[in-house]
């Protein structure tokens, strides 16, 4: 985290990468995306991490340049969401191995991703959909290593692109507010499960809520406020 990922966002943040060298890196590390997808705690968490936080850095270098083409843009987002979706690892700093992240980077991915022109007003909508899957998914602990600001700042992103309507963006946080399947959100305290998910949700809106541009927003913000106010 702290030699190879700083080195090589410098390397690329001066232009010290050959385009062939970054292409390479790209079809190196895409696949590692799915190694051991879906398994709580395995060995492989830690490639499948960095290399989400690697190829954002990628996506960070191709807004510039657009070397990719609209398929390859396309493939990556496809195994970003289904890297995202199928995460199981919830471990953030361990004591022994370090910054695992998994939550995290495959966030900051999809955020990079979600400020790629190459993207479609679907595709946007599939990085709100992936996003849902973890907010406040049933059974996943407490975030406490700052997952949920970047989970917020992918939203912000989508909605800075103009490709999602506000309607829309309110009506899927409305969905991302919702008790269901319990009957109310006062279920939530029956469990330590429970109260996880609310804490996770209540984190989520307060984080989205602090750094979403109110000048452009009022509805959203309005929506935002709605959730929060209902949240027990």
């Amino acid at each position: 985290d702290r030699i190879a990922y700083e080195v090589l966002t410098y390397w690329l943040r001066k232009d010290k990468l050959n385009p062939d060298v970054i292409a390479a890196l790209r079809l190196k590390l895409l696949p590692w995306l799915s190694r051991s997808a879906g398994q709580a705690e395995s060995s492989e968490s830690i490639p499948r991490a960095f290399s989400a936080l690697i190829l954002s850095e990628l996506v960070r270098d191709d807004m510039r340049y657009t070397r990719w083409t609209s398929q390859q843009v396309s493939e990556l987002l496809e195994q970003a969401i289904e890297m995202f979706e199928s995460e199981r690892d919830y471990r953030g700093l361990d004591a022994e191995l370090g910054w695992i992240h998994t939550i995290a980077h495959g966030s900051d991915l999809l955020w990079r991703l979600s400020m790629h022109p190459g993207l479609s007003s679907e595709q946007q909508l599939e990085i709100l959909s992936a996003l849902a899957t973890q907010i406040a998914r049933p059974g996943a602990p407490a975030y406490i290593f700052n997952e949920v600001d970047r989970l917020a700042r992918v939203v912000v992103a989508v909605i800075a692109s103009d490709k999602v309507s506000p309607t829309l963006v309110a009506i899927w946080l409305n969905e991302i507010g919702s008790a269901a399947p319990m009957k109310s959100w006062n279920d939530a305290f029956a469990t330590p499960a429970g109260m996880a998910r609310l804490h996770n949700t209540k984190q989520f809106f307060r984080a989205l809520r602090q750094i979403l541009p109110s000048a452009d927003a009022d509805s959203l913000l309005a929506a935002i406020d709605a959730v929060l106010t209902a949240l027990p």
